[in-house]
This record gives C-alpha cells, structure tokens and sequence, in this order.
C-alpha cells in the first residue's frame, strides 16, 4: 500500500542518508533489545539514534511536525516477566527522551510528552533498595540481582497508574476536573492536553 502510495521504503537506518531527500519515506526497522554497550560503541539502529534522525528529518517540514517514537519492548519485557531485558529497554527509552529533550531545549515551538498506555507485570520495587544492593554489573552481557528487592504479580497488563511528564509548554488546568488536576488524569485526556498545546 505505502509503496503503491508513492513511499520509498527502507530497512536499515544506515540507508536513511541516500533516501532523505525524498518528500515520503517509510522506515520499518526491527531493532533487536537493547545490548548493553561494549567499549563505549552503540549499536547503529539503537533506539535513541532513531529517535534522532527522525527529528532531524521531520524537523526541515516548515509546518511543523508529530513524532510518535514508542519504547514497545518494555512492554514485552513485562510479559515475560524478564528483569534484564526490562532494565534495558527502559535504558534505552530513557536515551531517546533525552535526545529529544536535548532537541527541544531553548525551543519555544516545541513540547515533550513522555507517557505510558499501561503498565506490564505488575512491576514492584521494595523499599530500602540501592544502586548497590539491586544491580550488580559483572559482565557486559547482563545484570545479577537479588530477587528479595522486586517482584512480578502478573505477565499481563495492569491498572498500576503510569507518570505523565510535559515538557515545553505550561498547561491550564482550570477546565479540568477537580480530580484531574490534583490527582489522577485518563489517558483519553491526554488528546485534550495536546489540543491545548497546539491551540492556546
């Protein structure tokens, strides 16, 4: 459809730079979990590298643009239950939002939303927890851990209530409800946030 549609498709980020100049392209890239980095080298198709040629790509759009960039491999990690790969993914998800607030710092036109449509596994972190005594890196294949500081209640979606961060842009509360403004916010509102955003 997309190629029918007049998208030039590619495969890998490294062939990204022979396409740009292309008005519609569609990138549909695989990229493996999250390695741990060897010898300060980073993986090309790394999450956060995408996330940069992606806003340096939809950035020269005179009218602005929407980049939608998900971290779907932590929800995967939830679902096996597999604290290694979870740690890693949220690593890597955790580089891509500095990259893109790193983009938009000193900006007055652009905002950062960074959420989640759930929460997987039921996720819990005991109290009392350290660097120290939670994460021990041998090896720069894995992380060991104690398992008497975290446990898994579910390998499914649970109604754990997730953070909602905006960077870039104030927001008036004033029309939301009591609740949503001191408490808790649905996730169908965050529509309305960015409507507020783009419009006021």
């Amino acid at each position: 459809y997309f190629t029918h549609e007049g998208y030039v498709e590619i495969n890998k980020l490294s062939d990204f730079d022979t396409v740009k100049s292309e008005s519609k392209i569609l990138c549909n890239l695989s990229i493996a979990p999250k390695q741990i980095v060897s010898d300060g080298v980073v993986k090309k198709e790394s999450f956060e590298n995408i996330v940069k040629v992606a806003l340096d790509y939809l950035s020269q759009d005179e009218n602005g643009f929407l980049l939608m960039a998900e971290g779907a491999h932590i929800d995967h990690a939830g679902h096996s239950n597999n604290v290694d790969y979870l740690i890693r993914e949220l690593l890597a998800f955790d580089e891509g939002v500095e990259a893109a607030l790193k983009w938009a710092k000193g900006r007055k036109d652009t905002v950062v939303i960074t959420t989640a449509d759930h929460e997987t596994g039921d996720f819990h972190i005991y109290d009392g927890i350290t660097a120290e005594n939670y994460c021990d890196m041998e090896t720069n294949d894995g992380f060991i851990y104690d398992f008497k500081y975290f446990k898994w209640g579910s390998i499914s979606h649970s109604d754990t209530n997730v953070g909602l961060y905006i960077n870039g842009k104030s927001i008036d509360f004033s029309r939301y409800t009591e609740s949503e403004r001191n408490d808790l916010i649905k996730n169908i509102k965050i529509f309305d946030i960015m409507k507020d955003l783009i419009y006021n």
